[in-house]
Formats: C-alpha cells, structure tokens, sequence
C-alpha cells in the first residue's frame, strides 16, 4: 500500500500512531481493525485537504466495514484535527 502525504516529517497519516490529541495521531480502539484506521486516517486527511471526491470514496469504504467505536473514533479524529475558529482567541504558550 502506497503511504500518504507528511511521511518523512511526521510518521506521515498512514504511519505509526502518535500520542492522542496531537492532530495527526492515529491512537484509538486497541482492536480496531487496521484496514479501518487506515480509512479514517485517509479521511481526517481528505478532509483537511478538502478533497471531496476522494471524502466520498473513503466514507463509501468505511460504510461498508466500520462499526460503532470506529465511528466514534472518525469523529475523535475529526475533531483533534479541526483548527480553532478565526474569532476564538488561541491562549499564549
């Protein structure tokens, strides 16, 4: 299988998994099926990128295997990765 965009400078979507809540982390279910991490990764990044054909393939894909805690765990994912509003202040590091 052919590896995603960022490879080389951050474990790339479809590389080792992060710690959660750092954006491009993949950490979830322990028994999630990989083919189905593969898939949410791909979408987290189809979103960010904004392309809808391939939103739409992958959600197709999805549909077909995902269960409830891989749902859930698209929708973590989708949220760890959505930037703040531009109106909401960032607090100072």
């Amino acid at each position: 299988m052919s590896t995603g965009p960022g490879d080389a400078t951050r474990g790339g979507v479809y590389g080792a998994a992060g710690p959660a809540g750092h954006g491009w982390a993949t950490a979830g279910p322990a028994d999630l099926d990989p083919d189905v991490r593969l898939l949410i990764e791909g979408l987290v990044q189809a979103v960010h990128d904004g392309d809808d054909p391939r939103i739409r393939n992958l959600l197709a894909k999805l549909a077909a295997a995902a269960d409830t805690d891989a749902l859930l765990h698209l929708r973590r994912r989708l949220y760890d990765n959505m930037p703040a509003p531009a109106d909401t202040p960032v607090a100072d590091e």
